[in-house]
């Protein structure tokens, strides 16, 4: 298979989901600017409770955002999801012993994914020891 080499890969770091960027832009143009660690769906849980007569601009993309994303699509098909998840349940140590041990370690020590990680703080301050061990559980999930 061909592979894109970093210089071709570059130009695809700064590209984001538009309907995000949206959100984005628009709680930073109402002084609320995201940080890193903002939790954005806890922003649009928050935004669809509120009024829709006294949302912000940046409320009315959250809470539309939320409802689009939180229906299950017509195409999914339910037996074929179950059947993945049977698989998975059948193969899960030997799936969790190679994540963690061999992609999960490695891929956290590329240069580029730590800065991620760093900046962030998905596994470093300032999350605290028990949201890191949640986060790395979470992975095996």
């Amino acid at each position: 298979g061909h592979h894109l080499s970093p210089p071709e890969l570059e130009p695809y770091r700064s590209v984001g989901a538009p309907p995000l960027d949206e959100i984005l832009e628009a709680l930073a143009s109402e002084n609320s600017p995201a940080a890193a660690s903002t939790d954005l769906l806890a922003l649009a849980r928050l935004a669809a409770a509120a009024p829709p007569a006294s949302r912000t601009r940046s409320q009315t993309l959250l809470a539309s955002f939320l409802r689009e994303h939180s229906s299950v699509p017509s195409w999914v098909d339910f037996a074929q999801l179950e059947r993945g998840q049977e698989v998975f349940l059948a193969y899960a140590p030997a799936i969790s012993l190679s994540l963690y041990y061999r992609s999960l370690v490695a891929g956290f020590s590329i240069p580029k994914i730590a800065a991620v990680i760093k900046c962030t703080g998905y596994l470093a301050p300032p999350s605290r020891p028990d949201q890191v061990l949640r986060r790395i559980l979470d992975t095996g999930q």
